[in-house]
């Protein structure tokens, strides 16, 4: 039940798509900075939130679990 509550309301996708905010913002304060990798970063969790909408797009779960009960 609260598996159906979390991927219908789209909480997953509101957390990650906060953390790549941050990062954004962590990757343009250390741009000058050598030392720091913040870009790679940035680009792996904007690629996993991609990878997240992309699979609740494509495979709608809600629809899934209720076919299959």
């Amino acid at each position: 039940m609260i598996f159906r509550a979390i991927l219908k309301n789209g909480f997953v996708t509101w957390l990650f798509g906060m953390a790549v905010f941050f990062q954004f913002f962590v990757m343009i304060y250390n741009w000058d900075n050598p030392d720091v990798n913040a870009g790679w970063g940035f680009l792996g969790y904007l690629s996993l939130l991609y990878t997240i909408v992309g699979f609740t797009t494509l495979f709608d779960p809600i629809r899934y679990i209720e076919k299959n009960r």
